[in-house]
Formats: C-alpha cells, sequence, structure tokens
C-alpha cells in the first residue's frame, strides 16, 4: 500500500484564509449595508423649504435665454420654492456708470414668480421703465445698487425683500420674484 503524504504549506494557508475572510467581510458589509438603506430608511420625500439649498432645484439652476430681440425669458425648473437670500447675478457685464441707491434709474425688465408666470414686463408694454431706487422693492434697490449701465442682472428676490405678505394685482403673498433687468440709465 502507498502511503499519502500531505505536505502542510503554512504560507499557502494563511493567504488563503485572509482570501476566505475578506470575501466574507465584503459579502456580509455588502448585505448589511444594502437591507439598512434600503428597508430600514424612509424613501427620500421632497420637502418644499424656504433654504433653496434644501430644494431639488437651486437657484443657479434657473436659465435664461434672449430673442433675437433681446427679450428675455426664464426657464425655473421644478422644485424650486423659495429663496432665503437675494440673489444676483450678471449676465451681461458692461463698463458703464456705476447705479448708487439715490439714482433714478431707466430700465427694461420683465418679472416672474417663481411657478413661471409672467407678471410685469417692460418689453411687452414696448417702454421702458424709470423710478427712482428709493421708490421701489428693496430687493430691486439692493440688486441694482453698484450694478453698471448697460449690464443686464438676474435678480432672484426672495419675499421679506419683495412685497411680503402683500398680494399684488398678478403676485401672490409670500411670492419670490425673479426678475432679469436690464439697466439703460442711471443719474
Amino acid at each position: 500500500m502507498k502511503k499519502f503524504t500531505i505536505k502542510f504549506n503554512l504560507k499557502g494557508y494563511i493567504i488563503a484564509l485572509i482570501c476566505v475572510a475578506l470575501f466574507l467581510i465584503s459579502t456580509f458589509a455588502t448585505i448589511f449595508v444594502g437591507s439598512f438603506s434600503e428597508n430600514n430608511l424612509p424613501a427620500p420625500q421632497a420637502v418644499a423649504s424656504p433654504n433653496p439649498a434644501d430644494n431639488t432645484a437651486k437657484v443657479e439652476d434657473i436659465k435664461v435665454e434672449f430673442d433675437q430681440k433681446g427679450v428675455p425669458s426664464v426657464n425655473i425648473p421644478a422644485g424650486f420654492k423659495a429663496a432665503d437670500k437675494l440673489y444676483k447675478k450678471v449676465l451681461k457685464d458692461s463698463d458703464g456708470q456705476v447705479v448708487k441707491n439715490d439714482h433714478n434709474v431707466t430700465v427694461d425688465y420683465t418679472g416672474w414668480t417663481t411657478d413661471g408666470n409672467k407678471f410685469d414686463s417692460s418689453y411687452d408694454r414696448g417702454q421702458s421703465a424709470s423710478f427712482s431706487l428709493s421708490e421701489v422693492v428693496k430687493g430691486w434697490s439692493e440688486g441694482l445698487e453698484g450694478q453698471k449701465v448697460g449690464s443686464t442682472i438676474l435678480l432672484v428676490i426672495p419675499p421679506d425683500l419683495g412685497y411680503g405678505s402683500k398680494a399684488q394685482d398678478k403676485i401672490p403673498a409670500y411670492s419670490t420674484l425673479v426678475f432679469v433687468v436690464h439697466i439703460k440709465e442711471a443719474k
């Protein structure tokens, strides 16, 4: 009868044990984490929040386009509800005179609520608007101060810098307002 001998290779045995252990750890970790996150946690819910950082769509996601005549339109993404602070973005810069808070300005503009409804437009009237920055909502005066004549600005105005609790003709109370403003003159 032949004798069988088994050579014991300790190095190979340790490597095999390490491989099996790593496999088991990764398998159990995947199962545990997967079951925890999929079955034990509630599904994410969309929640309206006055903080744009918490919304699905952020103020930076608002897209502005201009037609051949320079008339603006906006695409306000679904899920955008409100801004909690004034947002201003220069869409077209200029090297014109800097607007000051005591200036009277002449502008072309269009305004929308965050549901995309246009409520006012000097372009639609075919006539620029002129007014003192002391006569408009705070979001306009704060948003235009420091900008340059010839510039086009996107303003997203929170309710407390807009009309607040007072509903206007086509603007519900507590509305965040979106404006594209082209500054034509300041004096």
